[in-house]
């Protein structure tokens, strides 16, 4: 076996697509290319293990921008790590995992960061040395009773949360290209120190995920809410993707109309939950209390993500609390 750094020149999406396949993980060549080929940076991350002519071995991230407090930095979100059936064993994540890291350092970038499953955590938080900062921010809606308890209370739908006076601002179906993105996100990026830089171009790219159905709303260009319908967790799980305002926190009422309008289309299209990731001491916290979310238990989550980052900079002093993250961190919404 050796190592070796995927390019956009050697057939790269082919040949993860037949290691996926191989080991029973079905990716589309659109996601993959969208992920991998023509990411914001256009870089791609991939260090594999090769045996004869096949990848015994892959370890992938993603390169970003990022408001690291207050410089821009280029980091990597940790992706994919996936090891052949045939070649488990050898410690080869571990390997491929440590050598990009330390490629990542010698360019200077800030961190790595991503959401172990429960099968990887140990390695990343153990071997590879990385912070904890569990857990994940899960807020839950729920919407279907019977989602819950099944065979129970078909048919039955929650009421709609008032917690505001609302109607006064009514948000309306939108496309990107209506919204001044730029000058809400200059508005809102103080609300943070660490996250994701949410501009125009990252969105054009986001957005573009292949097999998806998005549905943005916004209310002149105060703010925006994107969701997102899946067939997930054994129903129709609705997502708030990311929610905007340029005022921030001082928008909470502002929050609250997005929020309430983008659970109710997602009710009228059957959601059966909404998901939303938003931590406590982020902007619009009381806006989703206020909306009928409540923090989702550990112990009762529909599938175990972790949270964690390996600082490779002036990322060490990076707390908990310093990030901002919603949906629009995970490669799977």
């Amino acid at each position: 076996m050796r190592e070796v750094r995927l390019s956009r020149s050697d057939g790269t999406i082919t040949r993860l697509q037949g290691l996926f396949s191989k080991n029973g993980w079905e990716r589309s060549r659109e996601e993959l290319e969208w992920q991998f080929l023509n990411n914001p940076l256009s870089e791609t991350w991939i260090n594999a293990a090769e045996s004869s002519d096949s990848l015994a071995a892959i370890y992938a991230a993603l390169p970003n921008r990022f408001q690291l407090f207050e410089q821009e930095s280029v980091c990597l979100q940790s992706l994919d790590t996936l090891t052949d059936e045939a070649f488990r064993g050898q410690g080869l994540f571990v390997k491929l995992a440590s050598s990009l890291f330390g490629e990542a350092k010698s360019q200077e970038l800030g961190f790595i960061y991503g959401f172990p499953n429960g099968n990887s955590r140990h390695g990343f938080f153990k071997k590879l040395d990385w912070k904890n900062y569990d857990p994940l921010p899960f807020l839950l809606r729920p919407i279907n009773p019977s989602y819950f308890l099944p065979g129970m209370l078909k048919g039955l739908k929650l009421p709609q949360i008032k917690g505001f006076q609302v109607g006064a601002r009514c948000p309306s179906r939108a496309e990107l290209e209506d919204i001044d993105v730029e000058a809400i996100w200059d508005g809102f990026r103080g609300t943070f120190d660490v996250g994701l830089i949410r501009d125009r171009s990252y969105f054009e790219w986001r957005l573009a995920k292949p097999h998806q159905n998005y549905r943005i709303f916004a209310l002149n260009d105060e703010g925006f809410i994107i969701t997102n319908l899946m067939e997930k967790h054994g129903g129709r799980i609705g997502y708030v993707v990311e929610m905007m305002t340029r005022n921030g926190a001082a928008d909470v009422e502002l929050a609250y109309d997005l929020l309430e309008f983008g659970v109710r289309d997602l009710v009228d299209s059957g959601a059966d939950a909404v998901l939303a990731w938003h931590f406590q001491h982020s902007p619009y916290f009381l806006s989703y209390l206020a909306n009928g979310f409540l923090p989702l238990p550990e112990r009762v989550r529909p599938i175990e993500l972790h949270f964690g980052m390996l600082p490779l900079g002036a990322a060490q002093a990076v707390t908990r609390r310093d990030w901002y993250l919603s949906y629009c961190d995970s490669d799977t919404v």
